[in-house]
């Protein structure tokens, strides 16, 4: 089934901050073509950072001047509460709604520095239009609650918008409290969360985004690739929003301009390449609203998912190990995924707290078949990867020519730049840099870092957090140096699949990263034997 899609995120300008997305109209629909969606809800970035007044006319003027938006740009004018202490400002946004110009209104308490309480008399001005109300999780004051307007406002359609895993709890409890809340699924890269919300508050309670351009075909892979009926995802695609919007069907459907993989994966015939998943997981994890959290269910899903989509081999951690002991954790990983051994492989989890603990065991785990790396979340333990804590893994992983894979982030403790000495040292190991650096600053150093040393490879998955194309990386450090990754049993594998498919990238560019990456690190692991005085 060819499903058409009503994006609910659009929106063009120029911020204060940073470069523009989509700086007109025709940036925005190039998007859009590219990846096959129809048309887009959207909004204009001077209506938040500039003006509301001034903001709302340019977005609407744009629509006018540019002919191939009509019926394809919608508007979704700005509220804000100078609207309703500035001359004519209420009036205008009332015309708006009342000739139908506008149906949608955003909303952006924290970023216009006002609470949400603030925005009852400007929404009561225009409730009779009974316009859909938009919030940005991210623009919500940390003290209020969506709960206050949706139940001030019953009688108005209220779009949770942007909400990633760090909000998914907030998401269940708004749906659960409130009938007139929506989740939008642009960010909601939570392993089921889709199947999850509409099994809960059923399909019509959810409405399709694209979110930011580096979320690329991200959301739309995870719907076509949702366990679903065909009529549920097509109300999640397009029909909730026509609905709610009380707008007609679109009657275009631009064909995306994206290569075999992405068509193939859309089509819904799996990857045409076999797919290594280079970073998984697998068991309980404390802050992540998971549906499945024992292990061996969660691995019978996890499998479901990646046979849908040729990933044959995912390389994973264990969380008990992560977060808990992790020489038991590192066991109780390894004994789950023995009734699976030709799909899974394992990272030995290497807390530096615990290093005189493991490193006697180094070789016991490493000659068997199971584990092929090491794996390190310094952020989350606090210990910065300069600490001589780590010497154990470096030098292990050097001497057997292993990988390492590494949480890196913008923070003091796996910073990739805080690397540079170690990977120069230890030219042996490879150093997999999970999430590519987690920020445009982050990547850049990413970036350097391999640029400057041949065992240095960027890893995929949580890349969405920058703002940079990940396209500069590939241009800039070739096909080889790029890791596939999900994150998943975390996040879904369509999600991350369906953003990195759907990069502006040949496929020729694209499938290495898939699999023989990889595969080329794994062939150089030097053997490892059990030592006799390590027996019995």
């Amino acid at each position: 089934m060819s499903l058409s899609f009503f994006d609910v995120n659009g929106r063009i300008g120029f911020p204060s901050k940073g470069n523009p997305e989509f700086p007109t109209a025709e940036a925005l629909l190039d998007h859009l073509d590219s990846l096959g969606v129809s048309r887009s809800l959207t909004w204009h970035i001077g209506a938040r950072d500039v003006n509301a007044s001034w903001g709302n006319e340019q977005l609407l003027q744009e629509i006018r001047q540019t002919p191939r938006a009509l019926g394809r740009i919608i508007p979704a004018l700005v509220l804000s509460p100078a609207l309703f202490h500035e001359r004519d400002g209420i009036e205008h946004l009332r015309e708006s709604l009342a000739n139908k110009e506008a149906k949608a209104l955003r909303c952006f308490p924290a970023h216009l520095n006002h609470a949400l309480s603030h925005l009852e008399s400007a929404i009561d001005a225009v409730s009779e239009f009974r316009p859909v109300l938009l919030f940005d999780c991210r623009s919500l004051p940390a003290q209020d609650s969506l709960s206050s307007i949706a139940s001030r406002f019953p009688q108005l359609d209220i779009v949770y918008t942007n909400a990633s895993w760090a909000q998914y709890v907030t998401v269940l409890d708004l749906m659960e409290r409130h009938q007139n809340i929506y989740a939008d699924i642009s960010w909601l890269h939570v392993c089921g969360a889709i199947e999850n919300l509409a099994r809960k508050f059923g399909p019509e309670r959810l409405v399709f985004g694209l979110g930011h351009k580096s979320n690329n075909g991200a959301s739309i892979l995870d719907l076509t690739e949702s366990r679903l009926e065909d009529s549920a995802r097509e109300k999640i695609a397009n029909g909730n929003l026509e609905r709610l919007l009380e707008i007609s069907p679109a009657e275009i459907n631009p064909k995306n301009t994206k290569g075999e993989l992405w068509n193939s994966l859309i089509s819904r015939q799996s990857s045409p390449v076999e797919i290594i998943d280079a970073h998984g997981h697998l068991g309980a994890f404390p802050t992540w609203m998971l549906e499945r959290q024992q292990i061996s269910d969660q691995a019978e899903d996890l499998l479901e998912r990646m046979d849908r989509l040729n990933i044959r081999k995912m390389i994973l951690s264990g969380s008990q190990a992560l977060f808990g002991d992790p020489l038991a954790g590192n066991i109780f990983v390894e004994e789950a995924a023995a009734h699976y051994p030709e799909r899974f492989l394992g990272y030995f989890v290497f807390n530096p707290h615990y290093h005189e603990i493991l490193t006697p065991h180094f070789d016991e785990f490493f000659s068997r078949r199971f584990f092929v790396g090491f794996k390190l979340l310094s952020s989350y333990w606090e210990v910065p990867v300069t600490d001589p804590q780590y010497s154990a893994a470096w030098e292990y992983a050097d001497a057997h020519r292993l990988p390492i894979l590494l949480h890196t982030w913008d923070d003091p403790y796996d910073f990739p730049a805080l690397l540079t000495e170690i990977v120069s040292k230890y030219k042996n190991a490879f150093f997999i840099l999970g999430h590519s650096g987690g920020s445009d600053r982050g990547l850049a150093a990413a970036v350097e870092l391999a640029g400057n040393n041949d065992n240095v490879f960027l890893e995929w998955c949580g890349s969405y957090q920058m703002t940079v194309p990940y396209e500069e990386v590939f241009a800039e450090l070739g096909a080889d140096r790029v890791i596939f990754g999900t994150d998943a049993a975390l996040h879904s594998p369509a999600w991350e699949l369906g953003r990195f498919a759907s990069l502006s990238v040949s496929d020729e560019a694209l499938t290495p990263a898939l699999g023989a990456n990889i595969q080329r690190i794994l062939a150089s692991r030097r053997p490892i034997s059990l030592k006799k005085d390590n027996l019995g």
